[in-house]
């Protein structure tokens, strides 16, 4: 449970990190310091290793009929059989059965006009929690949203995937991370399960 609550604060912390790094439009959206030290060539090596999922809003998907996680703004359902943890009022998550690490979540943070999507997609490429460099891909549409996303093998035994919207200036992430050895198969049935519920109309909370 302990390690659970580790990646969510984390994760918290790393969408504090993005809203407080700037004060106005004319800084730099990322800080420098999150940026990893890890030589190029060694972190492609990497990442080239690891297959990020591939997102179409057309394939056909049963979509996740799990727990709902919410925010402000955003709500998806976590697959069947997850369990959802204690929600707070910028972020929502759940794990699945018998899992040590593995996680989803939801995230809200005010945008305050500071970042584009495209700024904040950059910024998610080199997070501070990951020793490789994650790989931006082509942008995605969720429920009408465009939607950065950014992928890969974060560290050793951690694959990330994370979506970014920003709606009504206020940035809204999905964001999984898979510890347990899932293959590729697997983490791809999950995300694209979880995209097909993705909902950008007003979360009461």
């Amino acid at each position: 449970m302990t390690s659970r609550v580790n990646c969510m604060v984390l994760g918290l912390a790393l969408a504090l990190a993005l809203a407080g790094c700037a004060s106005d439009r004319g800084e730099t959206a990322p800080d420098p310091q999150t940026a990893p030290t890890t030589s190029g060539s060694a972190a492609e090596t990497q990442t080239a290793t690891e297959s990020p999922t591939e997102v179409s809003t057309t394939a056909a998907v049963d979509p996740a009929t799990g727990p709902r996680l919410a925010v402000r703004g955003l709500s998806v359902n976590a697959p069947a059989g997850w369990r959802a943890t204690r929600p707070y009022a910028v972020m929502a998550s759940a794990v699945p059965p018998g899992a040590t690490e593995t996680i989803a979540s939801v995230y809200r943070f005010p945008n305050s006009g500071l970042f584009t999507v495209d700024e904040l997609g950059d910024s998610y490429r080199s997070q501070s929690r990951a020793k490789f460099k994650l790989k931006r891909l082509e942008d995605v549409e969720l429920d009408g949203q465009t939607s950065f996303h950014v992928a890969g093998k974060a560290n050793p035994g951690e694959y990330f995937e994370t979506f970014g919207s920003i709606v009504n200036d206020d940035h809204l992430l999905i964001f999984f991370e898979f510890h347990d050895g899932e293959d590729k198969a697997t983490r791809d049935e999950i995300i694209a399960s979880v995209l097909a519920t993705v909902d950008y109309r007003e979360v009461k909370q």
